[in-house]
């Protein structure tokens, strides 16, 4: 199964985890790791790759409980009314899963009712999820990982991308 792995990162060449987590990608058969510039998309070919992907991930850091600015702009581009859906629309995405990686500085136990962060992450992530399901795609959930760049156990990238990939299972 080809899965296309989306790097929603503004600052990709400066982060850790965004190196680590593509290093743990690196060789794995019929997984295409896309990292997204700032800007100036060519939306035939964005469409081209996520229509020819099996499976997607969205991988990015979570900023102010939310994806990056420069992601939400290129998912605003990408899925496009009369393609993603609408009446008319061939729901291009239709029964396709999806994903998402994210990585946030603050540790994952505080992501919990009654901790620091109030609410976990798939519930911050629920505009993602309500799009993914707006648009018949089969949303599988999210995996996270804390604590960047600051406490980061050895082999928590490997595990990470393990844990995307068992969403899939």
């Amino acid at each position: 199964m080809k899965t296309l792995w989306i790097v929603g990162h503004p600052g990709f060449t400066e982060s850790e985890a965004a190196s680590e987590i593509s290093a743990a990608l690196k060789g794995m058969a019929e997984v295409e790791l896309h990292v997204l510039p700032d800007a100036g998309w060519d939306m035939s070919t964005e469409r081209e790759k996520w229509s020819a992907a099996d499976r997607i991930v969205l991988h990015f850091p979570l900023h102010w409980y939310a994806v990056p600015a420069m992601l939400k702009a290129y998912l605003d581009e990408l899925l496009a009314y009369g393609w993603a859906f609408g009446p008319d629309s061939p729901f291009a995405l239709q029964a396709k899963p999806l994903a998402l990686s994210i990585t946030t500085g603050a540790p994952m136990s505080t992501y919990a009712p009654g901790e620091r962060n109030e609410h976990t992450l798939e519930t911050y992530m629920l505009p993602l999820a309500r799009t993914a399901r707006f648009m018949k795609m089969d949303f599988r959930g999210v995996v996270g990982t804390g604590s960047v760049p600051f406490d980061v156990p050895a082999g928590r990238w490997a595990a990470h991308v393990n844990e995307v990939f068992s969403l899939f299972a």
